[in-house]
């Protein structure tokens, strides 16, 4: 489940069902874990949540698994715990055994996330290593694939700059996707709101 709690005080926003069941933002089904942090964004008129599943080395490695842009705006009148609250505005159902490790990152209007099969999180960090993993570029709009990259199998964050992607592999490679062109351009800047100083 993910979901979607007030701020201040940490209670679900979504409410319970008709069964006093709480409900959550969205239910991706049983043995589908979402183990990542999502990305977050204004697009269209809606609240756009983004988030991968499978990352746990306790789900199926045969599994099928996916990305889902859920919208936190748009609510669904006849929500239940089995569904959840949020309206999917699209989801990228990936090649079987594909897991979601990292974070998903959004960048000029497009969404990039890896991907790795087998085991993250073994007895033996050796039993690791096998597998592969795939750099996805997806359109925020419909969820289409722009393109994609096998790149070894990544856990953590990437980074975005400059029309550059910037990932590490569990096999302590650092790869940077892009071309020579490190033309700074206008896409992910960011705009300081407010700020506090602290001492």
């Amino acid at each position: 489940n993910l979901w979607e709690l007030n701020a201040v005080n940490g209670t679900n926003v979504n409410g319970v069902d008709a069964d006093g069941k709480e409900i959550p933002l969205y239910n991706c089904g049983l043995g589908n874990p979402i183990s990542v942090s999502p990305a977050i964004i204004k697009a269209n008129g809606r609240l756009l949540v983004i988030f991968g599943t499978g990352g746990t080395d306790w789900a199926d490695d045969n599994g099928t698994y996916a990305i889902y842009a859920v919208d936190a705006f748009h609510k669904d009148d006849n929500a239940t715990a089995a569904t959840g609250a949020g309206t999917l505005y699209w989801s990228m159902t990936l090649p079987q055994g594909e897991k979601v490790w990292s974070s998903p990152t959004i960048a000029a209007g497009q969404l990039f996330v890896a991907t790795a099969t087998g085991k993250m999180e073994s007895t033996d960090v050796r039993d690791d290593l096998a597998g592969s993993g795939t750099l996805y570029n997806l359109s925020l709009l419909d969820g289409s694939e722009n393109w994609s990259l096998d790149v070894g199998k990544v856990r953590g964050s990437l980074f975005v700059d400059r029309q550059h992607v910037y990932l590490s592999t569990i096999d302590n490679n650092l790869i940077q996707v892009g071309n020579d062109d490190f033309s700074p351009g206008n896409a992910n800047n960011v705009k300081v709101q407010s700020w506090k100083q602290l001492w």
